[in-house]
């Protein structure tokens, strides 16, 4: 640990305070991530946001002035570890270096912060205001969120101190260097079985809810007695909130109980029914039980959501999730935005290729074939 660190690490001072922090790098700009900050801050506003952002980013000038903004600029031995990473670096303008970066980069809001416990918190997760800040404080472990039998995920990660996030850092960089084809999820749930009395879970069950239960997540998750509630690591905010129309050429699917049960979360969103409470609490109801979800991870992006009128999207979303039934919206805009997108790639018959439209015809083409080569 270089000198500059013991002197941060030296002059650190016990203080009770949750903090809240984003990590947004590349050039890219995040609509969204500006909502859901301003959502968050009418939400609660005594709480500090924190945001890391590259140099030169375009949210410099975008993030609201109460944001502490930290730019970040890579030390030499991660711009190596990235440089010898198999990963298409150039996929979504860098995502799969910045998803792993980000992880790093939270050492410098410790540096500028020595005293604070972070939460951090994914540009696309909604926050209920039920959401239980206090709690973490009783937490001496860095905890994150599940995904499936190979993966985390980093949409909300808890860092009690400065000393906690050093370790991890390091223990997150050795493990890049031995295998640089690790994604950032594959890297956390490493992480968590290489060092299980370090890493802990947040939790995603609850004994009244056996349906939700999961044998290996359970024995993993430590901090149940910690919280009354659950914290989605991202299926309930698919099933519920939609797909991200930018993977369906414009079209959200709501719902989509059998292409999550596909992915294997440990989590199957659609096993109770879901309540909305007082415009305010989003709950999980089995017979005279309800289980409270702190967030959502909202797949969508939908800008719905993140507005001053949250509460009536996500009404409207839970009253025809009792349907149960796939349904879908799509946007105009949002298709014409991304074919002009993958036409400036130079992309744009491939992707045209794919779409559902083409995808339709060549189906009924091939079943013709088969029926006259049959005949």
């Amino acid at each position: 640990m270089n000198q500059s660190l013991n002197n941060v690490i030296n002059s650190k001072t016990t203080q009770d305070k949750i903090e809240l922090l984003f990590v947004q790098l590349g050039l890219a700009k995040s609509e969204h991530l500006i909502q859901n900050i301003k959502l968050i801050r009418s939400m609660f506003p005594n709480i500090n946001i924190h945001c890391i952002i590259s140099e030169d980013s375009v949210l410099e000038n975008d993030l609201p002035n109460y944001v502490n903004r930290i730019v970040y600029t890579p030390e030499e031995e991660v711009d190596k570890l990235f440089s010898a990473s198999n990963f298409d670096l150039d996929f979504r303008e860098g995502y799969w270096r910045y998803t792993l970066e980000r992880l790093i980069a939270i050492k410098f809001a410790f540096i500028e912060n020595p005293e604070s416990k972070f939460i951090h918190v994914e540009s696309d997760v909604l926050l209920f205001p039920s959401f239980p800040f206090t709690n973490f404080l009783n937490i001496e472990n860095i905890a994150w969120l599940p995904y499936d039998d190979t993966s985390d995920i980093a949409s909300l990660m808890y860092f009690p101190s400065l000393e906690k996030n050093l370790e991890f850092t390091e223990h997150l960089m050795s493990m890049l260097l031995s295998n640089p084809r690790l994604t950032d999820m594959q890297a956390l749930h490493k992480l968590r079985n290489s060092f299980p009395a370090r890493y802990f879970l947040l939790p995603t069950s609850n004994p009244n809810f056996e349906n939700l239960r999961n044998p290996n997540v359970d024995s993993a998750t430590k901090l149940n007695a910690k919280f009354e509630g659950i914290f989605d690591s991202l299926p309930i905010g698919m099933w519920l909130t939609g797909i991200d129309p930018r993977n369906n050429f414009g079209f959200t699917k709501y719902f989509e109980t059998e292409k999550i049960k596909k992915m294997r979360t440990f989590i199957q969103p659609s096993e109770y029914s879901l309540q909305f409470v007082n415009r305010s609490e989003l709950l999980y109801q089995n017979n005279d039980k309800y289980l409270k979800i702190y967030n959502l991870h909202i797949h969508s992006k939908s800008k719905k959501i993140f507005s001053s009128k949250w509460h009536s999207e996500i009404g409207r979303l839970v009253s025809l999730s009792s349907r149960n039934k796939v349904y879908y919206e799509f946007s105009i805009k949002l298709f014409f935005e991304l074919i002009i997108n993958n036409l400036s790639k130079g992309t744009l018959l491939e992707y045209m290729y794919n779409s559902p439209p083409l995808t339709f015809v060549r189906k009924i083409n091939h079943y013709l074939k088969r029926k006259y080569i049959s005949n």
